[in-house]
């Protein structure tokens, strides 16, 4: 696993204590943050794919990312299979795609469910995130499957200064740690939040903010 720090534009930074207000805000604000590491990030995927021996799957949470990604893959290199699977096509299509083994794989975070097998894949990259630790582990593990003969890149791609780094120090660097995420007076995890109600997953996410700011000593810009 690598964490890449990449620098974006101010305006597409907002501030942390902002961007935890709501789901709503936090969206908004990971969705700036991605938009502006974009250049950057598409660069790598190429500069990936462009390798001798290597499929690579770009994980991302907006089907319009997804397909930029894959359309300048395409522009720049021309001769390589590109895949787009996004939650808007049925499973029949979305299969159909993915066993097609495209050099470059575009995918959402929730188009590819239980049971796919990623495992001639041996890179991705994350090109958006999720404050969910299932959602981003569950993408992770993919190509992690019995057959895998060889060990598997994963990239975070993170905007300075926005609420990416919130979610680098206080959800991707305890994925596979085994430290409690646990967020509320009844301790309730982060990744159950997915389906409690809107005000305790809220009142969850101000409160991820704060431990973050207080373990990790991190300053808004």
């Amino acid at each position: 696993r690598q964490i890449l720090d990449l620098t974006v534009p101010k305006n597409k930074i907002i501030a942390p204590h902002l961007a935890f207000k709501s789901e709503t805000a936090l969206r908004r604000a990971l969705t700036a943050a991605a938009d502006g590491k974009l250049p950057e990030v598409t660069r790598l995927v190429i500069d990936h794919a462009n390798g001798q021996d290597h499929k690579v799957i770009v994980w991302c949470w907006r089907r319009r990312i997804a397909e930029h990604i894959a359309n300048e893959v395409h522009r720049v290199l021309p001769a390589l299979k590109v895949g787009v699977v996004h939650g808007g096509q049925s499973h029949i299509e979305r299969r159909k795609r993915i066993d097609k083994v495209p050099d470059v794989l575009c995918a959402t975070m929730d188009s590819i469910g239980v049971g796919i097998n990623l495992i001639e894949y041996d890179t991705q990259v994350f090109a958006e995130l999720s404050w969910l630790p299932s959602t981003l582990s569950q993408c992770e593990a993919r190509p992690h499957r019995h057959g895998q003969k060889r060990p598997v890149l994963s990239q975070f791609c993170i905007a300075r200064g926005t609420a990416d780094e919130w979610i680098k120090y206080g959800v991707i660097k305890k994925l596979d740690l085994g430290e409690d995420l646990g967020l509320g007076a009844d301790d309730s995890m982060l990744g159950d939040l997915e389906s409690a109600d809107l005000k305790k997953r809220e009142e969850g996410l101000r409160d991820l903010y704060e431990r973050i700011r207080d373990s990790e000593g991190l300053k808004e810009r």
